[in-house]
């Protein structure tokens, strides 16, 4: 658990917060006082909202909630809850703990550590499998080969590729347009 600084002043969000549920109105504690209930979001939002924040938009207060790590727990009657580890009916003095989500200096180092889970997961999850990947990976890269010679011998075909169309003589085709065929027949002219 956080060190709790008895200096650290609590933030305005979280001071806010504590004084909306305490009033009572659309907002209220969960029975084990561990989480909040909003039965009525949009009416909370529209009536609310603006008293304390500058804005009437439920998803803006639900994202605050968000930046501040409280967590959406799942409600079976359509009401919204959310639940912070430091955020209780009794736990006051926990409130200076609540604080926005940081980007950490390590923040990389942690997304490579659990990129690197992730990829031992994996490793593990196709060994318990069965199949032999090395083998599988074999028989892709020869079929990309044979794939890639049958494309190389398509392409120097002849037969397969088709000739550009050359552009007709002109004197011939001069030639077939005022031919006496064409004049007996009602041709051009």
């Amino acid at each position: 658990m956080e060190e709790v600084d008895a200096a650290a002043p609590v933030a305005p969000f979280v001071q806010q917060l504590y004084k909306l549920v305490h009033e009572g109105l659309h907002i209220t504690w969960a029975a084990d006082g561990a989480a909040l209930v909003i039965p009525d979001p949009t009416k909370f939002a529209a009536d609310r909202c603006p008293v304390y924040f500058k804005h009437s938009n439920w998803t803006s207060f639900a994202r605050m909630l968000n930046m501040y790590e409280f967590r959406r727990r799942k409600s079976a009657d359509g009401s919204a809850v959310f639940a912070h580890p430091h955020f209780t009916r009794d736990g006051a003095r926990l409130a200076r703990v609540v604080r926005k989500k940081r980007a950490s200096s390590s923040s990389w180092e942690d997304v490579d550590a659990v990129g690197k889970s992730l990829a031992a997961e994996d490793v593990a999850r196709a060994a318990a499998s069965g199949v032999d990947w090395r083998h599988r990976c074999r028989e892709l890269r020869r079929r990309v080969e044979q794939l890639e010679a049958e494309n190389a011998r398509l392409r120097d075909e002849p037969a397969v590729v088709p000739r550009q169309r050359e552009p007709p003589d002109r004197t011939t085709f001069c030639d077939d347009l005022f031919s006496p065929k064409r004049r007996r027949s009602g041709g051009c002219f």
